[in-house]
């Protein structure tokens, strides 16, 4: 009899040991945890992870990623040198949008961005020659 009361409450405390490191590690990995600014390419990123993983399961490529690094440096230039343009709340999960610690980023375009987005975008280019 005594043995079964040991191993209830160690199977206890286990399960209590595992709640926490759920608890924790779900709270780390919440989008809410993170600045502002970092909110929508965080989204982003882990859609593009998760979408290229499908795709190089499903096609048998692992090489898909590379790819990706045509645009995905453009995508998150553009969030940011364009931030202007962008909504003040999220109206799709993926949607981008201006974060509300931003709307003072947002009422006018960085010269400095704009300039940046035009050097990547020509980057790009170029290196879709190379790719494709």
């Amino acid at each position: 009899m005594s043995f079964d009361v040991a191993r209830d409450t160690h199977n206890r405390s286990t399960l209590s040991e595992t709640e926490t490191l759920l608890r924790e590690s779900t709270i780390m990995y919440s989008f809410d945890q993170l600045p502002g600014y970092l909110v929508w390419p965080a989204k982003f990123c882990v859609f593009v992870t998760f979408e290229t993983w499908l795709h190089s399961i499903i096609t048998s490529n692992v090489s898909q990623v590379d790819r990706l690094w045509t645009f995905l440096p453009t995508i998150y230039s553009a969030y940011y040198a364009l931030f202007p343009l962008w909504p003040r709340r999220s109206l799709l999960w993926l949607g981008p949008y201006v974060p509300e610690e931003l709307n003072y980023a947002a009422t006018d375009f960085s010269p400095r961005a704009v300039l940046m987005l035009a050097l990547i975008v020509m980057w790009m280019c170029r290196y879709v020659l190379v790719t494709f």
